[in-house]
């Protein structure tokens, strides 16, 4: 849910100020290293555990590389074309 979230920006993404709770990065953190505008995931059961964006592409790049796990990045809905 979260790797198609933020890889297709979804509107449900968290915008604005937020803490990453994989991280532990705040706003002001992610805007020092120039990624303020960096949006999170919000889990649907926990709203307030959010993880930005950089940590879902992180958790899914070691996660599709894990022979044990046999865990491959979910296939992205067609792009519109309108």
């Amino acid at each position: 849910m979260a790797w198609i979230a933020v890889e297709t920006d979804a509107s449900e993404l968290v915008r604005g100020e937020f803490f990453c709770v994989v991280s532990q990065e705040g706003t002001s953190d992610r805007a020092a290293q120039n990624r303020a505008d960096d949006p999170g995931w919000a889990s649907p059961s926990r709203p307030e555990a959010v993880i930005s964006r950089k940590m879902v592409r992180m958790a899914a790049a070691v996660l599709s590389q894990d022979s044990e796990n046999n865990w491959a990045k979910p296939t992205l809905p067609p792009q519109s074309s309108e």
